[in-house]
């Protein structure tokens, strides 16, 4: 049985998955850790995340969690929730209009081309986990 309840907290993923989900959205905008640290005027030091994204900072602060919102243009209450920190209700409402917790504005570069090839990429996960 779990120590904190916050283990079960819903939508809450497990270290390395949320580890795994921030470096993610870190390379999707070509960062380094470096990059990072230097976006976040040093809030953030390049070695902690390390350890976040590794899984072995199991829960970052919500302290953390804000600067990496705010470098990464994501919701911060999408990051409290995936890391496992209870999150207000008016939160969770907002988190249902945004996509998965994306940061939409990574899209923005994107050419047709890409658009089509995301799309389709997009496609091939849905039939995938739906067995077809």
């Amino acid at each position: 049985m779990p120590a904190n309840e916050s283990d079960h907290a819903p939508g809450r993923m497990e270290p390395k998955d949320f580890g795994r989900y921030l470096r993610s959205v870190r390379e999707a905008f070509g960062y380094t850790l470096r990059t990072v640290e230097e976006k976040a005027s040093g809030r953030v030091k390049n070695a902690y995340l390390s350890q976040i994204e590794n899984g072995q900072i199991t829960l970052p602060s919500p302290a953390i969690l804000w600067v990496l919102a705010e470098v990464y243009g994501v919701d911060y209450g999408e990051l409290l929730l995936r890391a496992g920190h209870r999150v207000p209700e008016s939160s969770v409402a907002t988190r249902k209009r945004s996509l998965a917790g994306l940061p939409l504005h990574a899209l923005a570069d994107l050419d047709e081309e890409d658009r089509r090839e995301l799309l389709s990429f997009l496609g091939y996960l849905q039939t995938r986990k739906k067995g077809i």
